[in-house]
C-alpha cells in the first residue's frame, strides 16, 4: 500500500499535468519517495548487514558502483 507522502505527491502530479504546470520537480519528489519507502520494506525483513555490504548498497545509492 503506498505511502502518505506517495499518495499526496501522485495529486499533485495529477494537478499539475491538469493545469500544465511543470512536474519534473514533483516527479523527482515521487520517485525519490518510492525509492525510500522499497528501501524500508526491504531493510525491514532482511538479516542485519556487514559494514561492507552497507558500504556497497550506500554507494549505490549515493550514484557510485
Amino acid at each position: 500500500m503506498p505511502s502518505t507522502e506517495v499518495k499526496s505527491l501522485h495529486g499533485k502530479k495529477a494537478a499539475a499535468i491538469r493545469w500544465q504546470k511543470p512536474v519534473a520537480e514533483i516527479e523527482r519528489d515521487l520517485a525519490a519517495e518510492k525509492i525510500a519507502a522499497y528501501i524500508e520494506q526491504v531493510v525491514s525483513a532482511a538479516p542485519p548487514l556487514t559494514p561492507s555490504q552497507r558500504n556497497r548498497i550506500a554507494a549505490l545509492i549515493g550514484g557510485g558502483a
